[in-house]
């Protein structure tokens, strides 16, 4: 979690150099009371698998990837979110960019959020994406996600 509170403010600087958002993440947020007063926050998705990989690192011998795409959470008064995804860089296990990904296979995806001083963490309740390939990774090019959140007070 500290790392993703470390990332959102370099995140909201580079906005302009983002690229185009090709997926909207939407669903539930669950609370352990009322719904905070703070109803904007930052959701990130995280996608871990292996492929083979062209990276950065001129063919480090990685074939575990991670994928990250951030997004400004809202959530209603009701509980419903939203977020438009953005990509970041695809990596590799160590570290480098990977310029291209065949035969993906995706292992694991995670939601993390933050709204004011409350984590939550979460899964996408329908997709499993493993159907994607590696274009649409780097892309982000998921269309509509539904996932849920769960949120806790520090």
């Amino acid at each position: 979690m500290l790392l993703l509170a470390a990332l959102v403010p370099a995140c909201k600087a580079a906005q302009a150099d983002r690229p185009e958002s090709h997926a909207t993440l939407s669903g539930t947020a669950q609370f352990p009371d009322d719904l905070p007063t703070t109803r904007d926050g930052n959701v990130r998705m995280t996608i871990t698998g292996h492929g083979e990989i062209t990276d950065s690192c001129n063919n480090s011998g990685s074939t575990m990837f991670t994928a990250t795409y951030d997004g400004e959470l809202v959530v209603q008064p009701d509980g419903h979110f939203e977020a438009a995804l953005y990509p970041n860089p695809i990596a590799t296990a160590n570290g480098c960019a990977a310029d291209d990904l065949h035969d993906d296979h995706v292992d694991a995806i995670q939601l993390e959020a933050t709204l004011g001083d409350e984590t939550g963490t979460g899964r996408l309740t329908y997709q499993n994406l493993a159907a994607v390939d590696g274009n649409e990774l780097k892309k982000g090019a998921f269309d509509d996600l539904v996932g849920e959140l769960i949120f806790r007070r520090p």
